[in-house]
């Protein structure tokens, strides 16, 4: 994955944060170094200076890429009965969607045991009120209740951040921005769907 400039800065000062430690341990540590990537503009920005640093509207741009591609994978879902056609409630649609997308686009490695599907390394629809966290491994997920207006993305046990409920449709962007600005190791039940989505 491509580093930010913080840590290519601080490879010519010597080891960076992300040599010296644990992934588990990763996320952790560069948001105690650097708590500002626990709000979600300031997350979006990293990824936009990680991948495009000279193009002040990269999000504008990475926005309309991530419509386009959910245009496509909607109708591929549609035509291989992995989802319904489109529902006239955007945030269901948008679960739907993202259910569909591991197995529009499957890895090799079947999910951990403790999930049901691999959809639930990218979002987890609690069916209750929000309970402490369920997770166990150290990658980014989103959770939705049917209960709240507000999404978490979360790592493992860890909560980032909340935002609204009608804004899942760009969420695995937020997802991505996550991997890249943690320096974070794909898992590998969902590996394929990210890196289609990071082509």
């Amino acid at each position: 994955m491509l580093l930010s400039s913080w840590t290519s800065k601080s490879k010519r000062e010597g080891p960076s944060l992300t040599d010296v430690t644990k992934e588990q341990d990763r996320p952790s540590n560069i948001l105690k170094a650097y708590p500002c990537f626990g709000e979600l503009d300031h997350l979006m920005d990293e990824l936009r200076r990680v991948l495009n640093q000279g193009n002040s509207h990269f999000l504008i741009e990475l926005k309309t890429r991530w419509g386009t591609f959910c245009e496509r994978a909607q109708f591929y879902g549609v035509f291989k009965k992995l989802m319904r056609p489109p529902q006239l409630d955007k945030v269901k649609h948008s679960i739907a969607m993202m259910k569909a997308l591991p197995e529009m686009f499957p890895s090799p490695m079947a999910p951990p045991k403790k999930l049901r599907q691999a959809s639930e390394a990218v979002l987890h629809v609690l069916e209750k009120t929000p309970t402490p966290f369920f997770r166990h491994d150290h990658s980014p997920a989103l959770l939705s209740s049917s209960a709240k207006t507000n999404c978490i993305l979360a790592i493992g046990t860890m909560p980032m951040f909340t935002f609204p409920k009608e804004d899942i449709h760009e969420s695995v962007m937020y997802l991505m921005a996550c991997y890249y600005t943690l320096h974070l190791t794909y898992p590998k039940c969902i590996a394929t769907l990210l890196s289609v989505v990071q082509t």
